[in-house]
């Protein structure tokens, strides 16, 4: 076949209009099939075609209606819309606080030995975390500790925090808040005395040995011979020791006092929510206010004041036991147990429960004495003037039976009587 002829109808020469020529050509040759020669052919077929093409119609129309209703885009920007998340808060009453601080010793009751030695521990450890923290930051501010105390003060009380906000996360035994709960359970009749004195024995010691375990292992061993020297921390610590141990017995009980009061509010205010935040904001304000106002915290000087002896301080065992553990220990049982324990065990408990003793004893008795006089008093006034306005609305009903007549006359007589 010659190059210029079509490849289709085989014209030489190919004429003009190729496209037109070769399409006729195609169609001429190639058969169309018909449906019925097909194999797989079916009946059903063009109901299915019809079906399919009925529905997409009332697809378009649905679109289109759908659009139609739509209003139009405004030009202004969109509003986001306020998501407001489902929360539930709960503030526990201090009724219910005492409730809860009474189960909470029962509980710390039923733990084995195991239990109360490996939570003891732990708080001691925990206790000595947050010496370690707060030494490593407000105490180690050697320029402003001399020319800005306070606020090298208020970071070293702050840091503290983080002790006493592991031991309420994880549960831990504290002999300074055990002193508190297990008083107020064993006044709600909960738990023994030997209970008490099992758990706040045990927790104490153990504390005191989590407390030195932090205090060598983690503080002293690391410090370098240079930072024994020149670190402003290690002379921090010196300083602190020394502080705690020169004070008088009485001085320490009363700082004891004053330092378990504000731990156990701090934990009295965490049983108010059930919310960790919560109980951490409360937490923390009366721990920075204890360490920064000087109190002894006897689980606290366990690491503090052998941290000094360590790091070259003269103190003797005999001033850290005698004259400072053992006052600061009397000092935080006090704290707890009478001045937070018993006085929210009476106030919310006793006296809610019996709030007519005290009365009957003393106020009704005061009340009929003082008042009897102005009581007698008002009651003879108020009959009288309900007597008289008895009287005249018994005469004004008999007048009112009698007519007109009876009127008339009574006017007479009183004329008569004038006259």
């Amino acid at each position: 076949m010659n190059q210029n002829s079509c490849r289709v109808c085989g014209n030489n020469p190919h004429p003009t209009d190729c496209a037109t020529c070769c399409s006729t050509h195609i169609q001429e040759q190639t058969p169309i099939p018909s449906k019925l020669d097909h194999p797989v052919y079916n009946n059903n077929d063009e109901k299915e075609v019809a079906r399919t093409q009925h529905l997409l119609e009332q697809a378009l129309l649905a679109l289109i209606q759908k659009h139609a209703n739509e209003k139009p885009i405004s030009s202004s920007p969109p509003v986001p819309t306020q998501v407001t998340l489902a929360t539930q808060l709960h503030i526990n009453t201090p009724i219910q606080i005492q409730e809860m601080m009474a189960m909470s010793g029962y509980k710390k009751s039923k733990e084995t030995l195991d239990q109360m030695i490996i939570l003891s521990l732990l708080s001691g450890i925990f206790v000595g975390f947050g010496g370690v923290a707060s030494l490593k930051t407000g105490g180690n501010c050697p320029g402003w500790e001399a020319t800005n105390p306070g606020f090298t003060k208020l970071i070293f009380s702050a840091v503290f925090t983080v002790g006493l906000i592991m031991v309420i996360a994880a549960g831990t035994e504290l002999f300074t808040s055990n002193s508190m709960a297990m008083t107020v359970a064993m006044l709600r009749r909960k738990v023994s005395v030997w209970d008490v004195v099992k758990n706040l024995t045990i927790s104490l010691t153990f504390n005191l040995i989590g407390g030195y375990l932090v205090c060598y292992f983690l503080m002293y061993l690391p410090t370098s011979e240079k930072e024994l020297k020149t670190a402003g921390f290690v002379a921090y610590a010196k300083k602190v020791g020394e502080t705690k141990v020169s004070r008088t017995i009485g001085q320490t009980i009363l700082l004891g006092i004053g330092c378990n009061w504000l731990v156990c509010m701090a934990v009295y205010v965490t049983y108010a929510s059930n919310v960790l935040v919560d109980k951490i904001i409360g937490l923390a304000m009366p721990i920075i206010a204890f360490v920064a106002g000087g109190f002894e915290h006897s689980v606290a000087n366990g690491f503090f004041i052998p941290l000094a002896m360590l790091y070259g301080s003269d103190i003797t065992m005999y001033e850290f036991i005698c004259i400072n553990l053992l006052p600061a220990t009397l000092g935080n049982f006090i704290g707890g147990a009478v001045f937070v324990g018993m006085v929210f065990w009476y106030t919310h408990g006793v006296r809610q429960e019996n709030n007519s003793v005290l009365d009957d004893l003393f106020l009704n008795k005061a009340k009929s004495k003082t008042t009897g006089p102005f009581i007698s008093l008002y009651e003879k006034i108020f009959k009288k003037n309900s007597q008289e306005d008895k009287s005249s609305t018994s005469n004004n009903l008999e007048m009112q039976d009698q007519g007109p007549m009876a009127s008339g006359a009574t006017i007479t007589e009183k004329v008569q009587n004038k006259v």
